[in-house]
């Protein structure tokens, strides 16, 4: 509650709430005192700060759809004094997803590494006359990261064998 920065909300849950409505509120706890990513991601940059000095610049490499909580985040930090700008930083990546929905492993679909890993081997396996396992598990690693190094690292990957796996790279 330092600086007065939280306010109850309407239903007793703790919020800070920007300047002009730059942003939606940021809740900090729950109705029931429960913490949320804030209340830990706060916690842990108070204990950067202490731990580590005024002049720490913090980076969180986090996924894209996280931008509007970064934002917020920083903001506080900002009201709070303990960071100034260019301090917090977000790094922004896409996600592996299949074309018309994300995976998820609550929901049981996804696609594991060894499978990928499994499927590159083969599919290189299918182009080599001498059938080298270890020469076509280098290849299809290559198609792998090739798949990944071509591509802005923010955007989403729709997840296609064909285009993971091109041998072509």
């Amino acid at each position: 509650e330092e600086k007065g920065l939280l306010k109850k909300g309407e239903q007793g849950a703790k919020l800070v709430f920007f300047a002009k409505d730059k942003y939606p509120p940021l809740m900090i706890l729950k109705q029931d005192g429960a913490t949320l990513c804030a209340t830990r991601d706060l916690a842990t940059d108070k204990f950067r700060l202490d731990k580590y000095g005024k002049d720490v610049v913090v980076i969180n490499e986090v996924g894209a759809e996280q931008s509007l909580y970064f934002k917020q985040l920083f903001e506080v930090e900002k009201m709070l004094g303990w960071y100034n700008e260019g301090q917090r930083i977000h790094i922004k990546h896409g996600l592996y997803r299949f074309k018309d929905e994300k995976m998820s492993t609550r929901k049981g679909n996804t696609i594991w590494l060894e499978d990928v890993l499994e499927e590159a081997k083969k599919r290189a396996l299918s182009l080599s006359s001498e059938k080298d396992n270890e020469i076509a598990e280098k290849v299809g690693i290559g198609a792998i990261k090739w798949n990944d190094l071509k591509r802005s690292s923010n955007l989403d990957i729709i997840f296609d064998w064909d285009e993971i796996l091109n041998m072509q790279g």
